[in-house]
Order: structure tokens, then C-alpha cells, then sequence
């Protein structure tokens, strides 16, 4: 076992855990890990080793954390099917033919 193994609990959780004596001195010697998260982006925290991020008063997230990079993420994706989008004047049916091809059009 090397040093990243653990476990991901809620912290309200972690009164109740029960674990097996190899596990408890797993624990005490460092090689396992239990983290109690009390929220979502305390757990996204522990994953990535990343700031989350709040959301800022203008609607944004501090650039370099999670929340920001996933936003920047969507954005490209959603510019990305903007791009890939037909042009609205050729539409297409269900065989792939715009109305002009089939023979609809002026």
C-alpha cells in the first residue's frame, strides 16, 4: 500500500465509522487515510488537491480553482456545438438531405 489510499466520508459519519483493527493502525501510520468532508467542495478539495472556489459577487470563480476550470471547460463545449451546428437555412431530414437537395427548394 502506498500513501494514497483513503477514503471519502461525511463527516458526521466519521463518529459511527467501525473499522478493523489492520485498518485503525493503517490510519495511525499514514498509509490510509480517512477524510470527513462536510460538503461537496470539501470532497472536490481532497480529490483534486484544488481550491473548489466561491462563486464571486459578478457570478465567476477565482481563477486556478476547480469551478473555474469547469466553466471554462463548458464554455469551449458549448462554443464547440455552436460551431458544429448547421447553418439554420439548410435544414436537414432524417436522411441527411437539406430541402433544396431533395428537391423542395427554389
Amino acid at each position: 500500500m502506498t500513501d494514497s489510499h483513503g477514503v471519502i466520508v461525511p463527516k458526521d459519519n466519521l463518529k459511527h465509522l467501525g473499522l478493523k483493527g489492520e485498518v485503525v493502525e493503517a490510519v495511525r501510520s499514514g498509509m490510509v487515510h480517512v477524510y470527513g468532508v462536510s460538503t461537496i467542495d470539501e470532497g472536490i478539495e481532497v480529490l483534486t488537491g484544488t481550491a473548489a472556489g466561491e462563486m464571486q459577487e459578478d457570478g465567476t470563480y477565482p481563477e486556478g480553482t476547480v469551478h473555474y476550470l469547469v466553466e471554462q471547460r463548458l464554455e469551449e463545449l458549448a462554443q464547440s456545438a455552436k460551431d458544429d451546428e448547421a447553418p439554420e437555412s439548410e435544414s436537414r431530414d432524417s436522411e441527411g438531405e437539406t430541402e433544396e437537395s431533395a428537391g423542395f427548394g427554389g
